[in-house]
């Protein structure tokens, strides 16, 4: 889960399926809490199959978590502000990722990142450092 405001609890099935109703094609995303100095963030890490600007993910993601999870948009109407951060993530991420750790010896159930809540390893591996 991931807490924001300490009132919305996100889960991967409401972030998968907000991610899914934006008709943006991707291969592949995780997700976790971050902080823009105090002000906690919901920064989604995704490949897209095709070209979007991080604006507009962030803002249809946003828009489907307040139309599909009401406690969302009750957070979002207090707080008047857009929580969530997308980084674009170079083609290829995802694959090399995974054939990193197959080298790895890591057991089949093992070799995708977690949708929620990725380490800092996770993330740097994503990101090719």
């Amino acid at each position: 889960l991931i807490d924001l405001y300490s009132i919305v609890r996100l889960d991967e099935r409401t972030l998968w399926q907000a991610i899914d109703n934006i008709d943006v094609k991707y291969e592949d995303w995780t997700a976790r809490k971050e902080y823009e100095g105090t002000k906690p963030l919901l920064s989604v890490y995704i490949e897209t199959n095709a070209p979007v600007s991080t604006e507009v993910l962030q803002n249809k993601i946003h828009d489907e978590l307040q139309k599909n999870c009401p406690l969302y948009a009750e957070a979002i109407q207090e707080m008047q502000t857009n929580p969530i951060s997308v980084r674009i993530i170079a083609p290829g991420s995802f694959n090399k990722y995974y054939e990193k750790k197959r080298a790895e010896g890591a057991d089949l159930a093992h070799l995708k990142p977690p949708h929620i809540n990725a380490s800092d390893a996770v993330i740097d591996l994503l990101l090719g450092r």
